[in-house]
This record gives C-alpha cells, structure tokens and sequence, in this order.
C-alpha cells in the first residue's frame, strides 16, 4: 500500500500524510498495529514470520513463557526481519518482553521504535519489563523508572522461567541477581520517548 501511494498522484500533494492516512485507516479497518516511516514497517506478524520469531527466542535463550502471535509486533525495512518485540499480557499486568534485535541492525534506534509503538498502540497507561542487568542503561535512556519489585503476578513468569527452561529452583533472590525490574507510565514518560 506505501509503494502504491508513492508511485500515484499523492506524492506531489503530500505523501507523507496522505499514505500515513492510508495507512491509519487501513489499521483500523484490520483491527492492526501498524507503523510505517522512512521505509520501516512495524506490524504484527504473519504465521510464518512468528514461526522465526519462535525460532529465533530459542536460538537467542530468550523466555518461551506464554509464546502467542499475539501481542508481538515486528520491526521490517525493505522486507528484511530487523527484530521484534511483545506486549504480554500476564493477569492485568502489560509486560514488554522478547525484544530482540538482529544483530546487523543493533544500535540502530530500531528497538526504541518497536517499544515506542508498543507504548503508543496499547489501550494500557502502565508497562513492566525486566532485562539483564548488563543492558539496563538502555531503558533508563527510554524513560524507565527502575524498581524494586516487580508486581506479585509477574513472579509467576519468573517461577516458569527458572522452574521449566533451566530447571531451578524458583527464587527471588535468584531472578533480583540476574535482572533489572522497570515501569513505564504513559502519561508521564511518553513524551521522553520521541
């Protein structure tokens, strides 16, 4: 749909705005996330791109917990696979989590772009996200707030994760060791985010 507008009458009017109205309708119509600039796309993905996703988390020892095509958002430039990224629901909870990003195209800003449009698209004004304590840095530049203690339903991923993929036995001071914990609130971090 982009390169159709590109190539009609639009592009001497305004074909920014005009293919990002497109687009918006095209979204709601779809019932789709969507977000296309300067030849980046963010979308949900098909079944066979969730089948590399699956594959990739996998491969990149990333957390299997849950893994549903719902919720992930992928990041593509010129159709090749930049990374992706998941608003998981756990209970009431919007947890950010499986972001990745292929390595050719890391620090790119393309995984502020994906968490940007998780943020934005999501009817949530709250979001947890835990990381390695090792790449934390970055969602402090993001407008993270870092915290203590995760929310109590989030313990129970962690409990999966410990329990089913390593198999550990489940403890706090365990998962407090290996990861960061933050929180995103909407309406007072999102303008950090631009």
């Amino acid at each position: 749909m982009f390169a159709d507008c590109r190539a009609s009458a639009c592009y001497t009017v305004n074909i920014f705005n005009a293919c990002e109205w497109l687009l918006k309708n095209f979204a709601k119509q779809k019932k789709t996330k969507l977000f296309v600039m300067d030849n980046l796309k963010i979308l949900p993905p098909s079944q066979k791109e969730f089948e590399l996703i699956v594959e990739t988390i996998k491969k990149a020892n990333l957390s299997t917990f849950d893994l549903k095509i719902d919720g992930f958002l992928l990041a593509k430039k010129n159709n090749e696979i930049i990374g992706f990224v998941r608003d998981h629901k756990i209970g009431k909870i919007s947890a950010i989590s499986s972001l990745f990003i292929f390595p050719k195209f890391r620090k790119q800003g393309f995984a502020k772009k994906l968490i940007f449009t998780v943020i934005e698209n999501s009817s949530d004004n709250i979001f947890y996200l835990d990381c390695l304590k090792k790449i934390k840095d970055m969602y402090l530049k993001l407008g993270f707030e870092e915290i203590k203690n995760p929310p109590e339903v989030l313990w129970q991923k962690y409990r999966w994760i410990l329990e089913k993929e390593f198999n550990k036995i489940f403890s706090k001071k365990l998962v407090k060791e290996k990861l960061s914990f933050f929180k995103f609130q909407k309406t007072v971090n999102s303008q950090e985010l631009r």
